[in-house]
């Protein structure tokens, strides 16, 4: 070969090479892109779980909302509240000292 095509080839083996190791772990290259689609994945499955949560909470308001059930359990559990004319036994808690 002569010097000038063997110099050609030397930097079409040396630009290959180059642009192939870009291509793989470069900043667009296939292993990022790997991590990227890896990503994605976790994101839209946390999405999905939070669209779901999203409903819930919007049932919930609804109910608290229209349904009287609802909210009297809320403020008989929540806030300790009674009806008219109820009585309330508070008992006390077990402090696992059995007198004897």
């Amino acid at each position: 070969m002569k010097k000038t095509s063997r110099k050609v080839f030397l930097f079409l083996i040396v630009a290959v090479t180059v642009f192939s190791v870009f291509s793989i772990v470069g900043e667009r290259g296939f292993y990022r892109l790997g991590k990227m689609m890896k990503r994605r994945g976790t994101l839209n499955a946390h999405v999905e779980t939070l669209q779901d949560k999203n409903t819930q909470l919007v049932y919930e308001i609804e109910r608290l909302k229209s349904d009287p059930v609802t909210l009297e359990e809320l403020a008989r559990t929540e806030l300790g509240m009674v009806r008219p004319g109820e009585i309330v036994y508070i008992f006390p808690e077990n402090t696992g000292d059995d007198p004897q």
